[in-house]
């Protein structure tokens, strides 16, 4: 008959055994990303889901690589991203932080806008790839300056306030992949379906209600 010390003494040599192996399972279903940055501001109430877990969004949260981030109806919330820029998030907007990479070279991030507003502000001399702004019927891709974008599932409006940028119509929409440069001062409407894209310049009334959904003071 075991006695029961000795069997005390093999659970804990079996956990101490497990435990290694334990953590490297978390490790895998946690895999270690690289921050992007962190909420400098919010206005009303926003979500963040890391890893299909809901958490609410406050200031000073850090954001991640696959981070999905969903504001209120009047919500607007700010991001300040390593490597010098600023998004602003507008109200009603679900935004994924697709990938993010930075190495020292450059900075590189993709983000996937189902619907809402968008403004990334690229701070000068910052050393930026690319931030590419997927929308469901148009992807923007700017490497300086500001670009805005307001997206559904049915139109992409997009911006230029400061800067060039490169409008291409998604590839797996029926119009196929047109490709555009916004100048500065330069927007579009880029509706599913389309096979073109033109740019236009904007007035200041045109881009006023736009710009005012994307600033948060």
């Amino acid at each position: 008959m075991t006695s029961p010390g000795r069997v005390r003494r093999r659970t804990a040599l079996a956990a101490l055994l497990l435990a290694p192996a334990m953590a490297g399972l978390r490790v895998a279903a946690a895999p270690a990303q690289t921050p992007l940055g962190r909420v400098t501001a919010v206005r009303g109430p926003a979500g963040l889901i890391r890893y299909g877990v809901s958490q609410g969004l406050t200031r000073g949260a850090v954001v991640i690589g696959g981070d999905r981030l969903v504001t209120g109806e009047r919500t607007k919330v700010s991001l300040g991203v390593n490597g010098g820029a600023v998004l602003t998030v507008g109200p009603a907007t679900d935004i994924t932080v697709t990938r993010y990479r930075t190495d020292r070279d450059g900075h590189d991030l993709t983000l996937t806008l189902a619907r809402g507003s968008l403004r990334a502000h690229l701070a000068a001399g910052a050393q930026w790839r690319a931030v590419s702004i997927a929308a469901p019927t148009a992807t923007a891709t700017t490497q300086a300056g500001t670009l805005v974008i307001e997206a559904d599932l049915f139109t992409a409006t997009i911006y230029a306030l400061d800067g060039p940028a490169r409008v291409s119509i998604t590839p797996d929409a029926p119009g196929g992949t047109a490709v555009a440069r916004l100048g500065t001062g330069m927007g579009v409407d880029v509706a599913r379906g389309a096979r073109a894209i033109r740019p236009v310049p904007w007035t200041n009334r045109t881009a006023a209600p736009l710009l005012t959904r994307t600033t948060l003071r």
